[in-house]
């Protein structure tokens, strides 16, 4: 938004949008915690959730130096780690909701 629109209110906008994703990421956490039935499996995906939070600017900003594209392809590496790992928790926990 502040991209496209100069101005505190897009900018207050982005930052409420944004920080609706970790809300968003919480609750999505509850509920495959839950769903896995192991011991504190929610705290610990919290935590590696805001691990990530932390983590990632500061693995990310050496990257920078040279441009974007770097920093771009380690992004995508952990996405690809986390989908795998997506993955394999559906394989492992089948979800048997019934219709």
């Amino acid at each position: 938004m502040p991209a496209l629109s100069a101005g505190s209110v897009p900018a207050l906008a982005a930052a409420v949008l944004f920080g609706a994703t970790f809300m968003g990421v919480s609750t999505m956490s509850l509920a495959i915690g839950t769903h896995l039935r192991i011991p504190r499996a929610i705290a610990l995906l919290t935590t590696g959730y805001s691990l990530g939070q932390i983590l990632g600017p500061l693995l990310a900003a050496p990257l920078l130096r040279h441009g974007y594209h770097s920093a771009l392809l380690l992004g995508a590496a952990l996405v690809l780690a986390a989908a795998c790992a997506a993955a394999a928790c559906c394989i492992r926990f089948p979800n048997h909701l019934t219709p």
